[in-house]
């Protein structure tokens, strides 16, 4: 099977922006050192607390993106596979995680996207354990927007691509 079959953004009315303009993914250190090691010239890496923000410096596509779809679109990174859930924030206190997500609105393909909400905070799980550790409690928070109501999320998703042009316009990587 190539790893392009079966994958639903090839439908995307979009041009497939999540992935043709990268910019703002989060990351473990497992994934950065995985995925993301051989195109560190061609990136912006924010290291916030213990996760990695990664943009493209030239808001260009993510390295895996072809016209043909994402190379490594069944073994790709947690947060590429929430999507189009985006973790919205994530507080560290002394004894827990606290996360937030919800629904990226913009997305054309999101209904056929959508897994069900136990399973995204599944990943959710997954992704904190790998970054802070199998101890620490966390509470996971799903927050739900309405159709074409002002989107709380646009704030986070906004600061996140400014971090990234800052990056980018001083190159500055990990």
């Amino acid at each position: 099977m190539s790893a392009t079959q079966n994958n639903p953004c090839l439908m995307c009315d979009v041009n497939q922006r999540c992935c043709s303009q990268l910019s703002g993914l989060r990351l473990t250190r497992e994934e950065l050192e995985k995925y993301f090691e051989n195109h560190a010239g061609g990136l912006a890496i924010l290291k916030y607390k213990n996760t990695f923000i990664v943009s493209t410096k030239e808001n260009g596509p993510c390295p895996y993106w072809k016209k043909s779809g994402c190379m490594i679109y069944h073994h790709r990174p947690i947060d590429c596979r929430l999507y189009p859930y985006e973790i919205t924030g994530i507080s560290e206190r002394k004894k827990t995680i606290e996360v937030t997500f919800g629904i990226n609105q913009g997305c054309p393909q999101k209904d056929r996207l959508l897994m069900p909400v136990d399973e995204a905070k599944a990943f959710i799980e997954v992704f904190c354990q790998a970054v802070y550790g199998q101890d620490k409690p966390i509470i996971i928070k799903y927050h739900q927007a309405a159709e074409g109501s002002p989107r709380i999320f646009q704030f986070f998703n906004m600061a996140i691509a400014r971090i990234s042009k800052l990056l980018r316009a001083h190159g500055t990587s990990r």
